[in-house]
């Protein structure tokens, strides 16, 4: 079988496409690979930077839990004491006296 010149030029140009094709896949897939890469190590390094901040976070909270028991404490006490004092005012607006507590 004998092909004729344009079909001959048809394939050889056929199979140099395919070849540039796949050059040119393979160049963008390293260009994606390496910017993935970039892109990854940016991500982990941020990912660090918050796990790093996260620990300042939680030691401020800790403190802050601290300070709030304790408020807490004397918000009690204060409860008490004023308890205290109006069961006094009352009795002497009932004209009676005041206890020793």
């Amino acid at each position: 079988m004998v092909l004729s010149s344009s079909t001959l030029i048809g394939i050889v140009v056929g199979i140099l496409g395919c070849f540039v094709g796949i050059a040119g896949f393979l160049s963008s897939c390293g260009k994606d690979l390496q910017s993935d890469g970039v892109w990854r190590g940016s991500v982990d390094t941020n990912f660090q930077y918050v796990i790093a901040n996260t620990n300042g976070i939680k030691e401020e909270i800790c403190a802050m839990k601290k300070t709030t028991d304790s408020l807490m404490m004397l918000s009690q006490n204060h409860e008490t004491r004023i308890d205290l004092v109006e069961r006094d005012v009352d009795a002497l607006k009932k004209g009676g006296t005041i206890n020793e507590h």
